[in-house]
């Protein structure tokens, strides 16, 4: 039986995994047309069809033809954002118009203090819960 090496401190990687056996993913018209993996182009923006989009690929005159019949306003390019799309924008800052941290804000007031709403020992009041002392009630 062979002995294991010792520890040298040097940290040892994993071994290395197919991401697809861990994690499925399954695609979309979209990612396949050419859409970001993130999916999250609700509209594209269009552009004219144009053959030297497509280098790889040699088009008859007739699929050309049906191919313009079939995206009459062009296709989409995803090298733009989609219509309307915006980068996300956090609903907190803490910096000004110029970039600049803000520290501080309003000082607070004094801690409150607490009064009390009833005597110390609840069982002194009338209303307090019977005192059971071995089985004797008072």
């Amino acid at each position: 039986m062979e002995k294991p090496a010792p520890d040298d401190g040097v940290p040892t990687q994993p071994p290395r995994r197919r991401i697809p056996t861990l994690y499925l993913s399954f695609g979309s018209p979209r990612i396949g047309s050419g859409g970001p993996a993130t999916d999250d182009v609700l509209k594209c923006q269009l552009t004219p069809l144009s053959a030297a989009e497509y280098p790889s690929i040699t088009f008859t005159a007739a699929q050309w033809t049906t191919l313009q019949q079939a995206f009459p306003n062009g296709a989409c390019n995803w090298k733009q954002a989609g219509v309307g799309q915006s980068p996300a924008v956090t609903w907190q800052t803490y910096q000004d118009a110029n970039g600049s941290v803000i520290y501080g804000g309003a000082p607070r007031g004094a801690a409150p203090t607490s009064q009390p709403v009833a005597p110390a020992n609840v069982a002194e009041t009338p209303w307090g819960p019977p005192l059971v002392i071995a089985g004797i009630r008072r």
